[in-house]
C-alpha cells in the first residue's frame, strides 16, 4: 500500500485541498502502475513457458509458466478519505503466496522487491509534484 499521511500529508490537504488531491492521487496510481509492472515484469524476464519451463531459484521472483500470476498483478483505484489518501497492489492469483513461500517452498519474492527498486522513484515524483504545487501557487 502506498500512502501519503506523513507530518506533511495532512497540513498541506489543509492549505489547498482542491489542489492537492489531484495531484496526490495522480502521482500514488502512477507509481502503484509502476510497482506493479516492475513485479510481474520480473517475474516474465527470462521465463520459458511450456516444455522447456525452468522454475526460479529459491530467493530470485518465480518464472512465469502460466502467466497466470504476472497477470494478476494490478494497481487498485485511488481511495480518499477525509485524511488519507492511497493506493494498493493487489495480487489475485492463486500463486501469491510464491512472495512469502509455503510449507516446502522457499520464498520466491516479486512484489517486495519492485517496492524497492521503485521506492526513490515514488519520491522523487511525490517531491516533483509538491515542486509544482508550490511554484504555480
Amino acid at each position: 500500500m502506498i500512502k501519503f499521511s506523513d507530518a506533511h500529508g495532512p497540513r498541506l490537504l489543509r492549505i489547498a485541498p482542491a489542489r492537492v488531491r489531484p495531484a496526490l492521487a495522480d502521482q500514488l496510481q502512477d507509481h502503484a502502475h509502476a510497482i506493479a509492472e516492475d513485479a510481474a515484469g520480473s517475474i516474465r524476464d527470462g521465463a520459458i513457458s511450456g516444455a522447456g519451463h525452468v522454475p526460479s531459484l529459491p530467493g530470485e521472483p518465480p518464472n512465469a509458466d502460466t502467466h497466470d500470476l504476472d497477470q494478476s498483478i494490478h494497481a487498485t483505484e485511488v481511495i480518499e478519505t477525509a485524511d488519507e489518501i492511497r493506493t494498493s497492489v493487489s495480487v489475485t492469483s492463486d500463486h501469491a503466496w510464491l512472495e512469502r513461500g509455503g510449507a516446502n517452498v522457499v520464498e520466491r519474492p516479486y512484489l517486495s522487491p519492485a517496492v524497492r527498486r521503485q521506492h526513490g522513484s515514488t519520491i522523487r515524483g511525490l517531491r516533483g509534484a509538491f515542486a509544482r504545487l508550490i511554484r504555480s501557487a
